[in-house]
């Protein structure tokens, strides 16, 4: 044995060496430690003195529990000394059991790496395992560690698997839309890997991705080739339509609204019908008729459920800041209560209700009150902060100080500190 072998093996405790350190360490003897955890001296005294190379999990954790070893501690050195598949796949569930995310993912890996069985069973079996995981973070690393190794070996159809089904965990962290976009942009690429189903879901779902995003071209794409594929009605389905024609209306393409309204009508869903009036009526307005517009939201605004009153008083809203009528502006925001949505959860609701406070902000600053003025771009900032809109929270800021600016009016310190506390909020919310 080399110096260098002779230096690696001082420097790697076996489970032997981790027992007796901490048996010593409470200065307890063999024969009491066999009395109290069940297994014999004679089996401890082996374990201790290396003799037994491979002790079963079982006969450890009594060992490991009565003399207080961190179980991390454990699967660490196991892992080092065992590479029995039987076992590494013991080890992974007592990770598992940890919610220990940088374990579970060291032992997954050394799982995959077992040399006594096939990749494609191995990775398999991984899969399977983080399918019956309920933790989404401890299920999200095991998918990681799966779409790592598969990426790595080739393995496609697995990349696929444990891309969509990241995709479908990390999509709901709304203030990371834009990074998950990109796990949905290079999944795209792999979905012939996926069955019909999966594939049918992820572009419905990535449509709706997009348009959130503001990515309307996108979404128009995508939910033309899942129309291809879904022949039947779903909710999905009929939201994804929904999200193709909004975006449509965002491109301008007007003729393909009023085409696919006649569509979307015919889906038999709860929220078909409002959507349809809400859509309808802003057609009116990005087709710039005011004339017809401002009846029709007016009257939508009265017939529709409170939790979509916020889309028409928006509308509302730009139209009388773009013709200056202050009264109906003044009028509308007095309705606040009734406007705004109880709990908002969707990016859309969220971002809707950031926009309506910006357009309150602005309107109450260009009109001198200064103090109500950056009390509603600080709850605009603040919702946008929930779905990271960086888009729309620069927006804010530069309307603050350009309004500000063109009244030659200071900025208060105080303002400034209150600004300052919302933005920081926001980066440490994003952080976690």
């Amino acid at each position: 044995m080399t110096f260098m072998d002779n230096t690696q093996a001082l420097n790697h405790a076996t489970i032997g060496d981790t027992i007796q350190k901490y048996r010593n360490k409470v200065n307890i003897s063999l024969s009491y430690l066999a009395v109290q955890t069940g297994i014999s001296k004679g089996v401890i005294s082996k374990i201790e003195n290396n003799e037994t190379k491979r002790p079963e999990l079982r006969t450890i954790l009594p060992l490991a529990e009565f003399l207080t070893i961190p179980l991390s501690e454990v699967i660490e050195v196991l892992l080092e000394v065992d590479q029995r598949l039987d076992t590494i796949r013991e080890l992974l569930n007592e990770a598992i059991s940890l919610s220990d995310l940088s374990l579970v993912s060291k032992v997954a890996l050394r799982f995959l790496e077992c040399p006594s069985e096939d990749a494609i069973v191995l990775i398999d079996d991984l899969f399977e395992t983080a399918m019956q995981v309920s933790q989404e973070e401890i299920k999200l690393e095991l998918l990681n560690t799966v779409v790592k190794y598969a990426r790595r070996h080739g393995i496609q159809m697995y990349l696929a698997k444990g891309l969509y089904h990241s995709y479908l965990i990390e999509r709901n962290d709304f203030k990371r839309l834009e990074q998950t976009y990109m796990i949905g942009h290079e999944m795209f690429h792999y979905t012939n890997f996926l069955t019909l189903e999966e594939k049918v879901d992820f572009f419905f779902r990535m449509a709706l991705h997009t348009y959130v995003i503001k990515k309307y071209e996108e979404c128009i794409k995508y939910t033309e080739a899942s129309l291809l594929l879904e022949k039947s009605c779903t909710e999905l389905k009929a939201r994804a339509y929904l999200a193709m024609i909004n975006s449509h209306s965002r491109l301008g393409n007007y003729d393909a609204i009023e085409k696919h309204l006649d569509v979307f009508e015919n889906f038999n869903y709860d929220f078909v019908k409002e959507s349809t009036m809400i859509t309808r009526a802003i057609t009116k307005v990005r087709k710039k008729e005011f004339d017809k517009a401002i009846p029709m939201l007016t009257e939508n605004m009265e017939k529709l459920s409170k939790n979509n009153k916020i889309h028409m008083a928006n509308e509302l809203l730009e139209i009388y800041l773009q013709l200056d009528q202050k009264q109906p502006f003044i009028d509308l925001i007095e309705k606040e209560e009734d406007i705004l949505p109880d709990n908002p959860t969707t990016p859309y609701k969220i971002s809707s209700v950031g926009r309506y406070y910006q357009q309150k902000g602005y309107f109450q600053l260009i009109n001198g009150l200064f103090d109500e003025g950056v009390d509603s771009y600080i709850n605009s900032i603040s919702f946008y902060g929930r779905i990271s809109a960086l888009i729309e929270i620069t927006d804010c800021s530069r309307q603050i100080f350009s309004i500000f600016s063109n009244n030659s009016k200071q900025i208060d310190f105080l303002y400034v500190k209150r600004l300052n506390e919302v933005y920081n909020g926001i980066i440490s919310n994003n952080t976690h």
